[in-house]
């Protein structure tokens, strides 16, 4: 996640909290000085843990999409496929769902363009 994503989900957890907060200084349960502690800690922790989850999902969709693609190619040209091929696939959005069950083979979903562009890469074919 890149510095400005961060901030941005910073702004946006920050002014939901702030609504909150409000709630809590009106009825008197906070100061306004423990509002401004909780909130920027909250924004904080919520931006923290949304990255996390972002990571987590990334990596998981990036394995079964190394694998979709792997089970797509036959033979010698599986081992010629690079990290820069699968980051390719990826970007011309085919990927296969993090969610795949581990006892099932994940297959890509997409246009099968970045599918394509590697068969042609590595001689296995013209596309799907």
């Amino acid at each position: 996640m890149n510095p400005l994503l961060a901030s941005a989900l910073q702004s946006i957890f920050r002014a939901a909290l702030l609504i909150g907060a409000g709630w809590f200084v009106k009825h008197g349960i906070w100061t306004d000085h423990d509002a401004t502690e909780y909130v920027a800690a909250g924004a904080v922790a919520l931006t923290a843990a949304a990255w996390g989850l972002w990571d987590k999902y990334s990596s998981a969709r990036r394995q079964a999409t190394t694998i979709a693609v792997a089970n797509a190619l036959t033979g010698p040209q599986t081992k010629s496929i690079t990290s820069a091929d699968i980051d390719a696939v990826i970007k011309k959005g085919d990927t296969a769902p993090a969610s795949t069950p581990h006892d099932q083979a994940p297959e890509l979903t997409g246009t099968g363009n970045g599918l394509s562009m590697i068969k042609t890469m590595t001689g296995t074919g013209n596309g799907l």
